[in-house]
């Protein structure tokens, strides 16, 4: 059942993100139609009567509007309820796939804050020996000790190898895919070994909005 209800939300994706793109197309043509068949004298002085920098952000604020559209459809993810993202939050291992040195990243500051959080991460990159003073692997394969999160800062088209080695690991619980990250090939071999998939979801935005803002 969570196969054809990931299957459902997989197509579903891929036809929000066609029609998406196919309206912000249209919305520019029309756009830039009305734009072309204004009066010329009135696109000259659009351009060199008025503050520039001023019609820049004109221009930046109207097409934020295009950039939300642009967006949206990348707001699909599991199918897992409040109640049920909030027990997967019980498990305090983390293995970070993807975890980065640069505090700028998200790979860096969102397991940061797991940390703080009272989790137990174990990062997981095979550039680095050491991360946040903590001993970084290779592989999940790798790690001795209980892991009971795989949280992947990967792209999609990488997912499948990361989730085909930590299925090795003995005591996978939930294999975490972060926002953006969307893999149906390879949650569906997650699936296959019983182990549960949550995906384009930020375990840091999850936990501030389920338990931060209660509080």
């Amino acid at each position: 059942m969570n196969l054809i209800i990931t299957l459902f939300f997989h197509v579903y994706y891929k036809i929000s993100i066609f029609y998406y793109y196919l309206g912000v197309f249209l919305f520019l043509l029309l756009d830039f139609s009305i734009f072309l068949l204004s009066d010329l004298r009135a696109l000259y002085a659009w351009v060199f009567r008025f503050n520039f920098t001023q019609q820049i952000k004109i221009i930046q604020y109207k097409y934020y509007i295009v950039l939300i559209c642009l967006i949206s459809p990348l707001s699909i993810t599991d199918n897992h309820s409040d109640e049920e993202i909030r027990k997967i939050y019980n498990f305090r291992n983390l293995a970070v796939v993807g975890m980065s040195r640069n505090p700028g990243k998200a790979a860096h500051y969102v397991p940061k804050y797991m940390i703080e959080k009272g989790y137990n991460i174990i990062p997981v990159n095979p550039t680095a020996s050491n991360i946040l003073n903590r001993r970084t692997y290779s592989r999940v394969s790798d790690i001795q000790s209980q892991v009971d999160i795989i949280d992947v800062f990967r792209p999609s088209e990488d997912v499948y190898p990361v989730i085909e080695d930590s299925i090795r690991k003995p005591g996978i619980r939930v294999i975490w895919l972060q926002e953006g990250i969307h893999n149906i090939e390879a949650e569906k071999i997650a699936l296959d070994n019983n182990i549960d998939i949550v995906f384009n979801r930020c375990i840091m935005a999850e936990h501030i909005r389920l338990f931060e803002h209660n509080e």
